[in-house]
């Protein structure tokens, strides 16, 4: 499972492609490797949109998506054009001490 450092592309380079097999993030790939990828982004709004009417509710979304994360930010382009599409309120909170629930 790579993640996004620098260093990973040589290493990767050192290991044979029958003996590799990336998996989970489409990141530092080449097109003779072998893998299995997630999609962090139309597929997540594809979800996203599967449960708009349980969104509903509310009357923000906030997507909190920390600072320090390896995550793709791929994910956050997606949620917001999810809440623009649908015409959701939302924020994008990258530090969960500033994430407040608030009944009203």
């Amino acid at each position: 499972m790579n993640f996004d450092d620098k260093e990973v592309a040589s290493v990767l380079t050192a290991i044979p492609n029958e003996k590799l097999l990336l998996i989970d993030w489409n990141i530092h790939s080449k097109p003779k490797n072998n893998y299995v990828f997630q999609d962090f982004g139309k597929a997540f709004f594809e979800s996203l949109k599967e449960a708009v009417d349980l969104f509903r509710k509310y009357k923000e979304i906030n997507f909190v998506y920390p600072a320090f994360t390896n995550h793709p930010l791929e994910t956050v382009t997606f949620f917001k054009k999810f809440c623009r599409e649908f015409e959701f309120d939302f924020k994008i909170i990258t530090n969960a001490d500033d994430f407040n629930i608030e009944k009203t």
